[in-house]
């Protein structure tokens, strides 16, 4: 419940994901070596709809263009257009 209640890190890799980093490795008293990295290999590659707390909106992840802005949650249209490589709306 505790971690629950932790702020999220950010969808994409940015200053607030290195300071949410930094905290959470100092609550953890951590000071080994550390390093980032993504793995960008799509296993099941899928589109999903995320809230983003912060920025009051929906994204639409998965397309290779990165973030989609969703203004309707109904995204059977964004989900769409990013599979036939449209640019979004």
């Amino acid at each position: 419940m505790k971690e629950a209640r932790q702020p999220r890190f950010p969808m994409e890799v940015c200053e607030k994901s290195f300071e949410l980093a930094a905290d959470h490795l100092q609550m953890l008293k951590y000071t080994s070596p550390l390093a980032l990295s993504c793995d960008d290999t799509k296993l099941h590659a899928t589109f999903r709809l995320y809230w983003d707390s912060e920025k009051k909106a929906h994204f639409l992840v998965g397309a290779t263009d990165g973030l989609l802005h969703v203004l309707n949650p109904e995204v059977k249209d964004a989900i769409e257009e990013a599979r036939s490589g449209k640019p979004p709306r």
